[in-house]
């Protein structure tokens, strides 16, 4: 293992570095320090790689430490002094305000999901600094409107990060949720289909499940990207800013796609739309898929649209179809995205094989 060395720049109103930039070896003490990092308010990193000078964020950093762990790391800023009791905000807005400025570096995706957040906290919570029980009505009033154990856990780690960046005491967070399924089985993928209402939903469904498409990607879809037996996606419907191609080539999707046509396709430009050609809201229509695995008794499986992306690559996987090839079909531009999300189905598939022999 090659020896790295990680260094911040002195902080400019002249108070010492933070211990967190030191000499480290191996890869467990790389992750360890790109945690420090995130926990300092730090998102941004300069980094050298074969002698370039390239920008990462921390979380590429982890995930391409084979690559950046003998490269040397300059930090752009030294994190925030906690601010003593004087100048603790007494309010819950400035907190959150101070929080949404210390992210200010990080990604655009990031700062959206947390302000979306700090929006759903002050409307629950009001503007006065909360306390547990304030907290735990909140919680109480946000699961009986629906609000899932996942997007709570989520507002109360920021509510906790805030909190302790304006350095006040966290607090007790809703209990994790239930561990879900996030892969359906062929079985169960067709009692989705029998409860899938109304019939474009069913389609829909049918076009995820065997082509990959992200639920951002399907709402955008327009009769003009088919060509033959693939679907070309533009750049700017992406993820990854890369135009892509879904195959459409199996029979199911073939027929979804003709009576979409047949229903509502000639006049609208959109695949998936609204009777005056307006696409549907991605809120919509996760609404409706939620519905579906009600309907049809499949509480146990996370209920989404992205749930069908995730059985297809696992039914490749089973299937022995190797993970360059399913990276290819759900469009991963990192193949150790694809192998961190189907691990398992990986090592089950091996187990397989060494008792088959």
């Amino acid at each position: 293992m090659q020896r790295a060395r990680t260094l911040l720049p002195p902080d400019p109103a002249g108070a010492p570095t933070p211990a967190i930039g030191r000499t480290h070896r191996g890869l467990d003490r790389h992750h360890q320090l790109v945690r420090l990092y995130r926990r300092a308010g730090i998102f941004w990193v300069d980094a050298r790689v074969e002698g370039r000078r390239v920008r990462r964020s921390t979380g590429q950093v982890d995930r391409e430490a084979a690559t950046l762990r003998a490269a040397q790391l300059l930090c752009r800023r030294a994190p925030t002094p906690q601010p003593d009791a004087a100048q603790r905000p007494t309010t819950l807005p400035s907190i959150l305000d101070a929080r949404t400025q210390a992210l200010a570096t990080a990604r655009p995706g990031t700062i959206r999901t947390v302000r979306g957040s700090h929006a759903a906290l002050l409307r629950g919570l009001g503007p006065g600094i909360p306390t547990q029980p304030d907290l735990d009505a909140f919680v109480a009033t946000e699961r009986a409107r629906g609000v899932s154990d996942w997007t709570l856990s989520r507002w109360s780690r920021e509510l906790n990060a805030a909190l302790r960046q304006g350095g006040l005491a966290p607090l007790r967070g809703p209990s994790p949720p239930d561990p879900v399924i996030d892969s359906l089985s062929r079985a169960d993928y067709q009692r989705l289909l029998d409860a899938a209402q109304p019939t474009w939903i069913r389609r829909l469904l049918v076009v995820a499940a065997w082509t990959g498409a992200r639920v951002g990607e399907l709402l955008a879809l327009q009769w003009a990207w088919l060509d033959g037996d693939v679907i070309r996606l533009p750049a700017s419907v992406t993820k990854t800013g890369r135009g892509r191609e879904l195959f459409i080539g199996r029979p199911e999707v073939a027929e979804a796609l003709a009576a979409q046509w047949a229903e509502q396709g000639r006049g609208t430009a959109m695949v998936f739309a609204r009777a005056d050609g307006s696409a549907w809201s991605a809120g919509h229509v996760h609404r409706l898929v939620r519905e579906t695995f009600e309907r049809a008794g499949l509480g146990g499986y996370r209920r989404g649209v992205h749930t069908l992306r995730r059985s297809l690559c696992g039914w490749l996987v089973d299937a022995g179809v190797n993970l360059e090839d399913a990276a290819e079909v759900l469009g991963h531009r990192n193949l150790e995205v694809t192998r961190r999300h189907y691990a398992s189905r990986l090592g089950a598939r091996a187990r397989a094989r060494v008792l088959g022999l």
